[in-house]
């Protein structure tokens, strides 16, 4: 199947350094809550990679449900693909991207568990169904789609109090890097990238 005549543009305005927040927690803060005012669909929507012990990469995407000093949190299985990735390897990437601004945000980091009771929190304010997906899933393993709703079914049906199960909660990725990306007309994108620099961070404009 050939592609290449699909064509696109982008038709957004030019991102100037000088515009930029010296701090990028703040710049994705500043672009979040522009998402968020135009209402576009899964904002917190990201792309997380992992590497395996032999450093094969692997891509899915994860709700972002909170971000600040201790970085951008999801939450899994940690007995998941990514999960089992993290303990080898903890260097991970998330991706942004919102179509309806053609901006697109990278960061990398280092992964590491949230506390249990911040997890536990999370996981309690959470629907009995959600709750009970958490539990039976034996998430990115094999399984029989007929066992899983009838453990599924039979946990909902009863009475008991749905606990946070040890092997689910909440991953932290600690930024070191960061890089914002706006498109332009011609493929003449702006793009600045964020690096750690000791108690600062070294802001540096990159090609197109």
């Amino acid at each position: 199947m050939n592609l290449e005549e699909i064509k696109l543009e982008y038709l957004q305005d030019e991102l100037k350094q000088d515009d930029l927040h010296s701090d990028p927690l703040e710049q994705f803060k500043k672009w979040m809550e522009q998402i968020l005012k135009a209402e576009v669909s899964y904002p917190n929507a990201a792309f997380l990679s992992s590497c395996d012990e032999q450093g094969m990469p692997d891509s899915r995407t994860v709700l972002i449900k909170s971000f600040g000093d201790a970085g951008f949190r999801f939450y899994t299985n940690y007995l998941s693909k990514k999960g089992r990735d993290f303990t080898h390897n903890n260097k991970a990437s998330l991706l942004f991207y919102w179509k309806e601004f053609d901006r697109q945000v990278r960061i990398n980091g280092f992964v590491h568990k949230c506390s249990r009771l911040e997890s536990e929190e999370y996981f309690n304010s959470r629907s009995r169904e959600s709750k009970a997906s958490a539990i039976i899933s034996p998430q990115s393993h094999k399984i029989s789609r007929e066992d899983l709703i009838e453990q599924y079914q039979t946990l909902l049906e009863g009475d008991k109090e749905l606990v946070c199960p040890t092997h689910w909660g909440g991953f932290d990725l600690t930024p070191t890097q960061f890089e914002f990306w706006q498109g332009r007309p011609n493929r003449f994108h702006d793009r600045f990238q964020y690096t750690q620099s000791k108690n600062s961070w070294l802001i540096t404009r990159l090609g197109p």
